[in-house]
């Protein structure tokens, strides 16, 4: 049952904040102009269930919850700036600004709206009693299974063997053909393939759509699972127990870094190929770009299992614990 009083917390974010230093000064010198972003300001009411939180640990628990969202944005900015620095002459160069000022802009709105959502979650699982410690351990070990990272595994590899039939089986004998036609031959080969281009494009995009947001919903399953883990050692929890859970937190974030920068990555190169195939670009370097980062994300997802299996054993040690207090 919650307590009868509810905290009122209050969080300022810079959208900005995971974003290095050296890489946003590089995006705002003067002949792309990107600007400070504006801070979100979020607040809320939140009922507890334990008298251990306050307003200070509430807050601080709630920006953890935010750093993955942050983080994702930052890696996206950073991809949006390299056409710039790819840019060959000063038109492009031009182009590439205001397409990066304009995503930030755009995207900025789209981050406000999410870490709206995960307050409005944060508040919800607060009031359901999940800081209780039991409850938060529960939570993580719930998360913390091998079959978490496989099915991350699952999504990506199944999103690339999608791009990669759809490419090389269905339109590029479709574009071949095309070519060599001539003639009504010609236009009628052209019918077809615009025809399975508009079929695949959409097939592709419902895929990608599907394999993100259910990669994102692992992920934050996750990433929470550090903070839970933290917030559910009392003071009559053993020096050793604690040395444990902490190195186990360490580990866990550790092997989440590089499946986060892949999964930002992949994101990025779904829409690319999804332009290239769009614009009748069949060719192996597009199959290469639909295939380089999900090929990642299945390797370090791999690795996260391994780390995971191994945490899930401290995590039981520690359970025993918590039942013993």
């Amino acid at each position: 049952m919650a307590l009868d009083k509810e905290i009122q917390i209050r969080v300022s974010i810079d959208p900005f904040q995971e974003l290095d230093e050296k890489k946003l000064a590089l995006m705002q010198v003067k002949e792309i102009g990107l600007k400070d972003a504006k801070r979100i300001n979020l607040s809320e009411k939140i009922a507890v269930t334990s008298v251990k939180w306050d307003k200070r640990k509430l807050e601080d628990a709630f920006r953890t919850i935010c750093r993955y969202e942050l983080a994702l944005f930052a890696s996206q900015m950073w991809q949006a700036y390299r056409p710039y620095e790819k840019a060959k002459n000063g038109q492009d160069k031009f182009k590439a600004a205001k397409a990066l000022v304009k995503f930030a802009k755009d995207s900025q709105k789209g981050l406000e709206k999410t870490l709206k959502q995960k307050l409005a979650e944060f508040k919800e699982e607060m009031a359901a009693g999940a800081s209780d410690d039991l409850g938060e351990l529960k939570k993580a070990q719930k998360a913390l299974t091998a079959d978490t990272a496989n099915k991350i595994m699952t999504y990506a590899n199944s999103l690339r063997e999608g791009f990669l039939k759809e490419i090389t089986t269905v339109l590029r004998p479709l574009r071949l053909a095309e070519v060599k036609a001539s003639g009504e031959e010609k236009a009628k080969a052209t019918q077809e393939l615009e025809k399975a281009m508009k079929k695949s494009g959409e097939h592709l995009e419902k895929m990608v759509d599907d394999a993100e947001n259910s990669i994102k919903k692992l992920m934050d399953a996750l990433l929470a699972a550090p903070g839970n883990m933290g917030k559910s050692s009392k003071k009559d929890i053993s020096d050793a127990a604690k040395a444990e859970y902490s190195t186990s937190a360490v580990e866990l974030t550790n092997a989440l870094k590089p499946v986060e920068k892949h999964i930002a990555s992949a994101k990025k190169n779904n829409q690319a190929v999804l332009k290239k195939i769009q614009s009748k670009d069949f060719s192996k370097s597009t199959v290469d770009l639909s295939g380089a980062a999900l090929l990642k994300i299945s390797t370090t997802a791999a690795k996260l299992a391994d780390v995971i299996v191994k945490i899930n054993a401290r995590l039981k040690k520690l359970e025993q614990a918590v039942k013993k207090r």
